[in-house]
């Protein structure tokens, strides 16, 4: 299934490439005064006193199909700020995530929150496109990008003052994200090609993260406050919650709970 998304999103990529280059894109960004504002990302994580929530709007996962039906991006991300959410996190996957630009941008301007551009990015005209929209950071996950390629798509984030987070899910990537110079790591408890959970790859490379100076953001599968207590004692600075939240009825007592 996977691999069909990442097929999908760069057919989609150049069919956009196509219609509009990416020198228009950049001279739209250009005229724009390089866009909205860039929001911190990195101090949003770093939260005195306790661990910082990246809030994850997300209509429908790969496994789960549907997770809200009533998805309004603008008054979800009123309700996440209100909660306590440090950052937001909304996914423009428009296949298997239901995901588009527009909920990006829609949820940027109801918020004053930095908001990450989560996708499957393979191309810096995605990153030029998220940025155009609002975009403050950008996931970019390790094991679908050569060297080469993860190293050119953080020089551009650094261009743009975009803040890339690295996934990871094993030390052989964890090596590449901190050897390209990652700021901030994500940890991916689940296998992108299986979607199997394993809570545990956290208690061997969250700590890694932290001894090399990186910032440390926990993902998937955190649902509980006993979940993310457990992630404050590995060392991470941050988590990033999706289905639990976004599921929930009462999305603001969601995030109140999740931190406490």
């Amino acid at each position: 299934m996977i691999s069909g998304i990442i097929q999908g999103r760069r057919e989609a990529t150049e069919a956009r490439r196509a219609s509009t280059p990416l020198p228009d894109l950049v001279r739209r960004l250009k005229d724009a005064g390089g866009g909205a504002p860039i929001r911190p990302f990195i101090p949003a994580l770093s939260t005195p006193g306790r661990i910082s929530l990246i809030a994850e709007l997300k209509k429908a996962s790969p496994s789960k199909g549907v997770l809200r039906k009533d998805f309004r991006p603008a008054e979800l991300a009123k309700q996440y700020a209100g909660g306590g959410a440090s950052a937001l996190s909304i996914l423009t996957e428009p296949t298997k995530f239901l995901g588009t630009y527009a909920n990006l941008a829609e949820a940027r301007a109801a918020c004053r929150l930095p908001c990450l551009q989560k996708d499957f990015v393979l191309d810096e005209y995605q990153i030029y496109e998220g940025r155009l929209v609002g975009a403050d950071a950008v996931l970019l996950i390790v094991d679908l990008l050569k060297d080469e390629d993860l190293r050119g798509l953080v020089a551009v984030c650094g261009d743009l003052g975009v803040t890339p987070l690295l996934e990871v899910r094993n030390d052989e990537e964890l090596e590449r994200a901190i050897g390209v110079g990652a700021q901030v790591i994500g940890v991916n408890h689940r296998n992108l090609w299986t979607f199997e959970m394993d809570m545990t790859i956290s208690e061997r490379l969250i700590p890694r993260i932290k001894e090399a100076g990186r910032i440390a953001v926990a993902e998937s599968g955190i649902a509980t406050r006993d979940d993310v207590k457990r992630m404050a004692m590995l060392g991470a600075d941050a988590v990033l919650v999706g289905e639990s939240i976004v599921s929930s009825s009462d999305v603001g007592a969601k995030i109140r709970e999740l931190i406490g």
